[in-house]
């Protein structure tokens, strides 16, 4: 019995110091870990950043040289004699799709509404203001249907 004793004495001692050893991070390993997520951060996130950019001027690309299309369709088919400066997004739309066109379909990844460009001759394409959201008539960082995105 004493034996036992003697036993579960030695085995509560020789634990005790790996419980208090083992407790936590020390104020350095934590310094390193921010330091790394820090670094990923640098690296990471312009590249994320970029790719939303990029993917914003293509879907708008997009939408743009549809609505050229639809409006080449539309004024060959139903408008021939009507001038340009008398075209209308919503109503090419709701020509094109047989229904009542969503406000949200006629603005670019920007919330910028999308226009339609006229020229003396006539109707030259269709146009957003680009990533800055500045209207160049065009030009600049515009993003045309007569052009392709830079």
């Amino acid at each position: 019995m004493k034996g036992l004793v003697v036993m579960r004495t030695l085995r509560r001692s020789s634990l005790a110091p790996l419980r208090h050893a083992q407790r936590g991070l020390t104020l350095l390993e934590i310094m390193i870990v921010i330091a790394i997520l820090g670094l990923l951060m640098v690296v990471i996130v312009p590249r994320v950043m970029g790719s939303k950019d990029s993917a914003d001027i293509n879907t708008t690309s997009i939408q743009v040289n549809k609505w050229k299309q639809d409006i080449d369709n539309w004024a060959l088919s139903t408008r021939p004699d009507k001038a340009c400066s008398e075209y209308s997004l919503a109503e090419v739309g709701k020509w094109a799709t047989k229904e009542e066109v969503k406000a949200s379909s006629l603005k670019d990844a920007w919330s910028k509404t999308i226009m339609v460009m006229c020229t003396e001759a006539g109707f030259r394409g269709v146009y957003s203001f680009g990533p800055n959201k500045v209207d160049d008539k065009g030009e600049g960082d515009d993003i045309t249907s007569w052009r392709d995105p830079k």
